[in-house]
């Protein structure tokens, strides 16, 4: 490019002054008169060829012709220049990134050398402190089960100590909180099956209203049948019957109710209606328990159908009872009858359970009421060996329900054989 410039350079004066030439030589001449002066005597030359405008168009046109050839080249040489320079940066960019891609190896190289020896000194390492370790582990050791192993294992065995002195006193108490509230409400619930009144220790109502306490804590929503039971119970104690007889309907109905469940609500709801004088609900709720379980192979279910039974017998009985204190001879009649199915129905109830004092009891009754003395004697001789005291007392609670005339003789009789009972287990 420099050369070309250069070129150029030389060639613009040659230029100018063949263009100042021609237009000097094309100007007209002005004639001038100059002073006279003396002419030297010259010898005549010979003139100069005369120029004329075509010869100065035609110098024109060569010389037209002479720089559009040279721009023409020099057009050539500056692309050709330009095709070098071009060659020579794609040459410099190549080597850049030749040398670009030959520091990246060697930076590669580089990092793989040192994790290579990072690696090899950690394995030195390694094998330095496995050394070390084999010579002095014991000492090791020693020091630290002296100055740390020794001291906490001494804390975590008073910890441990400790825990476990405060887990036996919690299960300790929970077994007797546990015991006292199951005592109290099996009290409450042998209280509702039998329709009597219970009396709690002032330790078991504390644990029955904890217990209470716990499962109104639950929505009534998402009560099963063991929250109604024991929802039943509670009631029962504080003397609220509707609302025992409302609990135990719920139980039949409670998706998780079992049968034996379903059985003992039935009989409750028979003993909560007789208790408050509604004898034919109640002797309905008996009957229902028969006809829906009378068939049952489960023991426990067996055990419901036959208080079942005995309890029909009992309301019978007091309904005779009744019949026969307000009537004469007709209700004395009528009276003899209930006793006869009274009879039947806890008779039933013993042969599913024939060691039950309670039903031995009713059945000694209604013979009596019957005449049949010395089988009803015979009956209690049996009822008292296997009952307690429970049973003697309300034994003589059931004489005073529509007392009769004959009740005078049958508490005589209830209280001679006690009182044998109680020589028999002294002796």
């Amino acid at each position: 490019m420099t050369r070309s410039m250069t070129r150029s350079m030389t060639r613009i004066p040659t230029l100018a002054i063949l263009i100042l030439l021609a237009t000097l030589v094309a100007s007209p001449v002005v004639a001038q008169t100059p002073a006279p002066v003396p002419v030297p005597v010259v010898q005549p030359q010979p003139s100069p060829p005369e120029v004329t405008l075509r010869d100065l168009d035609h110098l024109k046109e060569t010389l037209r012709d002479g720089l559009a050839t040279q721009d023409k080249l020099d057009q050539e040489r500056t692309a050709s220049l330009r095709e070098i320079i071009a060659e020579q940066d794609k040459r410099i960019a190549d080597l850049q990134t030749f040398i670009g891609w030959v520091i990246g190896l060697f930076g590669i190289g580089v990092a793989l050398a040192s994790l290579f020896t990072y690696g090899k000194a950690k394995a030195e390492a390694q094998d330095q402190a496995e050394i070390w370790m084999e010579d002095h582990a014991p000492e090791v050791a020693a020091q630290l089960e002296k100055k740390y192993i020794d001291p906490i294992e001494a804390r975590l065995g008073e910890a441990e100590r400790n825990m476990q002195a405060l887990l036996d006193s919690a299960r300790k108490n929970h077994d007797e909180i546990e015991n006292t509230t199951r005592m109290a409400t099996a009290k409450l619930q042998a209280a509702m099956g039998k329709g009597e009144s219970a009396h709690l220790t002032s330790e078991e109502q504390r644990g029955f209203e904890e217990t209470v306490k716990g499962i109104h804590e639950i929505p009534r929503s998402q009560w099963g049948a063991e929250e109604w039971d024991m929802f039943a119970t509670s009631e029962y104690y504080a003397g609220r019957f509707d609302s025992v007889l409302d609990a135990l309907e719920q139980i039949d109905r409670c998706a998780d109710a079992s049968a034996e469940a379903q059985a003992k609500a039935l009989f409750n709801k028979g003993v909560v209606l007789r208790s408050t004088g509604r004898t034919d609900e109640a002797l309905a709720a008996y009957d229902a328990v028969e006809q829906r379980f009378g068939t049952a192979l489960e023991a426990a279910v067996r055990e419901v159908v036959a208080k079942a039974r005995g309890g029909r017998g009992f309301t019978r009985l007091v309904m005779a009872k009744k019949a026969w204190s307000e009537g004469g001879a007709d209700g004395q009649a009528k009276a003899r009858v209930m006793l006869q199915d009274a009879l039947k129905d806890v008779s039933a109830s013993l042969k599913i359970s024939p060691d039950n004092p309670i039903h031995l009891g009713n059945k000694g009754y209604a013979l009596f009421l019957l005449g049949e003395l010395p089988t009803a004697e015979q009956a209690f001789v049996e009822a008292f060996k296997l009952g307690d005291e429970r049973l003697y007392l309300g034994t003589l609670e059931d004489a005073v329900i529509h007392p009769l005339p004959q009740d005078q003789d049958f508490v005589a009789m209830v209280k001679r054989l006690w009182a044998a009972e109680q020589v028999r287990r002294q002796a």
